[in-house]
């Protein structure tokens, strides 16, 4: 309750929260990262996600140049965490089958009491 997880890709976000999941399409956010121009990386990056006052925790699994930016500079009156994306299990030789998938959230989630 409260968190929302942000997917990044190319020019694009996937936002999920408990109660939907929706894309949302960004601008180029490369020259804002390479500028390090955290200003307006925030209102490129994190303002068109539309993240309710709800919000509190906002987990980010970001890619490219965008894995350095500093999330919480970007959004400082929540908490951040960045998590890694499925793509890093693959690098580790990891499989990640439906069934694993399934698992892991279902365990995560009865284990904080949280089955949605």
């Amino acid at each position: 309750e409260g968190e929302a997880l942000v997917l990044y890709g190319h020019l694009m976000a996937l936002v999920v929260t408990r109660e939907a999941a929706r894309i949302v399409v960004l601008d180029d956010l490369g020259p804002a990262c390479a500028a390090e121009d955290w200003k307006n990386l925030g209102k490129l990056a994190v303002d068109p996600l539309g993240l309710g006052s709800e919000v509190k925790r906002l987990l980010v699994s970001s890619t490219g140049s965008l894995s350095y930016a500093p999330f919480c500079l970007l959004v400082p009156d929540r908490e951040v965490a960045c998590v890694p994306s499925a793509t890093t299990y693959g690098v580790r030789g990891i499989s990640l089958s439906h069934e694993w998938i399934y698992r892991m959230v279902w365990d995560n989630k009865r284990a904080r009491g949280n089955l949605w």
